[in-house]
Parts: structure tokens; sequence; C-alpha cells
């Protein structure tokens, strides 16, 4: 990887999705510890080619689909559904009418 930005970062692939064409994929990433995410974005954005050439490369194909990266948000998004979940007064709300408090 000749792109200094990625050299060391560590960045996990959470999800692929890919056109029902093959022509596009989107891959969602969380760099580690959540550090860095814009600069580590701009940095895979510029590496998509690389990254296309190498798919293309491992996977014996002619043409590969059109790399686009995208941060995963779903971590967050369940980290604040949860706590709202757990707020007393929708705790209150989802509580099972059917048990009784001691």
């Amino acid at each position: 990887m000749h792109d200094h930005d990625l050299r060391d970062a560590s960045i996990t692939v959470t999800a692929v999705s890919v056109s029902p064409d093959l022509r596009n994929a989107t891959a969602f990433v969380v760099p580690l510890g959540g550090k860095d995410e814009e600069r580590l974005l701009a940095a895979l954005r510029r590496a998509a080619p690389w990254f296309r050439a190498r798919v293309s490369e491992s996977a014996g194909l002619r043409s590969a689909p059109d790399i686009r990266f995208e941060l995963d948000r779903t971590f967050d998004e369940a980290e604040r559904i949860d706590s709202l979940l757990r707020r007393p007064d929708v705790a209150r709300d989802l509580k099972d009418p059917d048990i009784k408090d001691d």
C-alpha cells in the first residue's frame, strides 16, 4: 500500500453490498477505535482503483466492480437505540403488563 494514511491503519470491512449488475460495490468500513475516520475514508477512496485491481486479480475477473467506501454507522445507530430503550420512561412502556412487580 503506497498511501501513507493507510499503511499502518487497522480497518474492518463490516459488509459489502454489490449491485445486481455487479458493476458497483459499496464496502462499509470501521477504523479501529473509530479514530481518524474521515482521513482514512478519504484515503480508501483514493485507493479504490488499487483495491479494484486486486479484487480483479484475486477473483480472476476481466472486470471488477467499482468500489465505493462508506463508514459503517450501524454500530452507532444500535448504541443509540439501546440507550433509548434503557431510558426509564421507555423501559416502563415496554414492560410486560402481565408480569407484576413484587
